[in-house]
């Protein structure tokens, strides 16, 4: 879903911003899903049967045993990506000069892969969709043009900006020296390393 309003249309800007040759704010949103890391049947409760630790049962007899498999998420679903985007273009001074300004912010629920649970449960993990981030981005451009005495110029800057931090992890604080890919309430891929003093 994309919205764009052109200011520089409506009768107050043509009486008072008549330096801006053209001025418009745009918004837009979107979702979108990633089905990766999620299975046929990770909706149901499964049972292995075997895998080599037979019970035994009665005199002299082994039967095979029968476990629960990884338990059920009830809770996991797709990936999914929400996207909000917000600019603001502005062309001035006889179209001589332009700006573009971007802001950029995501919410992504990410499928971060198992979470462990008691050992005395039997079971050793459980995977669910338990995490979120939240990226966000800026970009800021200026173009100019322009000619004088025949010589004609033009120059462009840019600036941007890209941070990302993760904001739910399901409860989980797990982290350790070095290199670690996802710690709540820090940035994704952060290095974590000793402080020391002197």
């Amino acid at each position: 879903m994309s919205l764009a309003w052109r200011i520089s249309e409506e009768p107050f800007a043509r009486r008072h911003l008549g330096t801006f040759n053209d001025l418009k704010l745009r918004a837009s949103y979107g979702r979108n899903g990633n089905q990766e890391g999620i299975n046929l049947y990770d909706y149901l409760q499964l049972i292995t049967i075997g895998r080599g630790y037979p019970y035994p049962f009665g005199a002299g007899g082994q039967d095979q045993s029968a476990f629960l498999s990884e338990w059920v998420s009830k809770d996991r679903t797709w990936e999914t990506i929400a996207t909000t985007n917000v600019g603001l273009d502005a062309t001035l001074l006889s179209s001589r000069l332009n700006r573009d300004v971007r802001l950029l912010r995501q919410t992504q629920q990410r499928h971060a892969g198992a979470r462990h649970v008691p050992a005395c449960s039997g079971q050793h993990r459980r995977s669910q969709t338990r995490a979120s981030s939240r990226p966000g981005a800026s970009k800021h451009r200026l173009h100019g043009k322009g000619a004088t005495r025949g010589l004609r110029y033009a120059a462009r800057i840019s600036l941007s900006d890209a941070q990302n931090k993760v904001v739910n992890y399901g409860g989980q604080d797990t982290y350790v020296l070095g290199y670690n890919i996802i710690r709540q309430g820090y940035p994704l891929n952060t290095y974590f390393g000793y402080v020391f003093d002197g």
